[in-house]
């Protein structure tokens, strides 16, 4: 929902600002929706006050992924150079000195922004790199990429791109059981068996003694969108999405080397030549 008030931020700012300081503030949240509410309070035109809150509050938070989004975003504010953003790069220059000279690597939450004025053609651009750090992965879990123009103070839109998952770790997991091969599944699930009965303290045999009931695991879910073409696109999917990708079929490799077809099956990832008689 937070992700989603580009609007709000823009048309109404001041409106928007109270509420989404608040759930910046408020470390209870989860970093996921806290570092959300940075990256839209960053379009709101805070104010030089606000900005060093921000940036005094690094000192304490105890949320990594948080104190990096606001780190970032204030630094690269810092340096931008479109005549429009001004007011945004002097107010982050007065609050830079006063955040946490902690560095955190590429793994935690970033914000980027930065600027490019030509101003003989009274045009600009303007680039917003937003990512959202994971806790299973040093992938983020989410990602936005924008190109904006700026042609007489216009801001238009050019490019658009975001995606996110619930879990990087189990999408990535699902991913690999979807497409290896079974060859590998049955190495990996033999190598499980074994390493759980040489093992008296596995944590499955614990999980027996004590009978302890194991959680569902949760259902992964993903979305992309996308300008195309001049038009939005979103493509949502979770696991039933991925495990209904056909796996019987077969895929021609286009490559004839010596008069011969190369074909694949998806179900075993396994080749099968097929020769041509002249």
């Amino acid at each position: 929902m937070v992700a989603a008030m580009d609007q709000l931020a823009r048309l109404s700012p001041k409106s928007a600002q109270s509420s989404l300081f608040n759930i910046y503030q408020n470390t209870g949240e989860s970093h996921e929706l806290r570092c959300a509410a940075v990256f839209q309070l960053m379009k709101t035109n805070p104010s030089a006050q606000m900005l060093q809150r921000m940036a005094a509050f690094t000192e304490q938070d105890m949320s990594k992924q948080v104190n990096s989004a606001v780190k970032s975003a204030i630094e690269s504010a810092a340096e931008l150079k479109e005549p429009k953003l001004q007011e945004l790069a002097e107010n982050a220059n007065a609050a830079k000195k006063m955040l946490s000279p902690k560095t955190f690597g590429l793994q935690y939450s970033k914000n980027y922004l930065s600027s490019y004025a030509m101003k003989e053609e009274n045009l600009g651009y303007i680039k917003d790199i937003k990512t959202i750090g994971s806790e299973d992965s040093i992938l983020p879990k989410g990602i936005q990429y924008s190109l904006k123009s700026v042609l007489g103070g216009l801001e238009m839109e050019k490019d658009r791109f975001s995606a996110m998952t619930a879990s990087v770790s189990e999408l990535l997991g699902l991913l690999e059981n979807q497409f290896s091969t079974e060859e590998s599944r049955r190495q990996e699930k033999n190598a499980k068996q074994s390493s759980n009965n040489n093992d008296s303290h596995s944590t499955k045999m614990i999980a027996q003694m004590f009978n302890i009931q194991r959680e569902q695991a949760e259902q992964v879910e993903a979305q992309i969108f996308a300008t195309i073409f001049g038009g939005n696109r979103l493509f949502a999917f979770d696991n039933h999405t991925v495990e209904n990708i056909p796996r019987s079929e077969y895929l021609l490799i286009l490559s004839m080397n010596n008069d011969r077809f190369t074909f694949i099956q998806a179900t075993l990832f396994t080749q099968t030549q097929v020769y041509l008689q002249n």
